[in-house]
């Protein structure tokens, strides 16, 4: 039982299996060549591709605008990724405790700084109570830092949004 388990681990951590979901059913079906082919990059995990495929959700280019993707995708962008994965195998025999195995599955990789920017600029806009001002400036604080006091200056609702932190 445990071999059937581990050896397919196995393989996949060497790399003599792939799991590589096929993009074309990552992708909006009546989105332009140029905006499948973006989604395709950004579905593999590139953060340029995902921060300007949030653009392009943002303004509505090439696609139907749609905000709460914008948002997921710039985050996406922003957020960093450290190369690693955990797989928790449970125990077969006695039932006891089970292994963790991490496994490395790609490269690591930052965060891209215009990103916040991006996504606290979408945040702010888009806030309409306290509380969504308030995560609007926690990601203002996270922007880079050219613009992260421009957005704490800026009014919400009244008041500076730093003053929601």
């Amino acid at each position: 039982m445990r071999l059937k388990i581990i050896l397919p681990l196995a393989l996949m951590t060497t790399g003599c299996v792939t799991t590589v979901q096929p993009c074309s059913s990552l992708v909006d079906v009546g989105a332009s060549a140029s905006v499948k082919a973006l989604q395709c990059v950004a579905a593999a995990g590139d953060p340029r591709a995902s921060l300007e495929l949030g653009e392009r959700y943002e303004r509505g280019d090439g696609v139907a605008m749609d905000l709460s993707k914008a948002e997921r995708l710039y985050l996406l962008a922003a957020k960093g990724n450290s190369g690693m994965s955990s797989l928790y195998v449970p125990s077969s025999t006695d039932g006891r405790y089970g292994t963790v195995i991490t496994t490395r599955t790609g490269p690591e990789r930052t965060g891209l700084p215009e990103a916040w920017s991006a996504l606290a600029q979408l945040r702010l806009r888009t806030a309409r109570s306290a509380r969504d001002r308030y995560v609007a400036c926690r990601t203002a604080r996270a922007a880079e830092p050219k613009i992260r006091n421009e957005l704490l200056e800026s009014d919400a609702g009244g008041r500076k949004l730093g003053e929601y932190c």
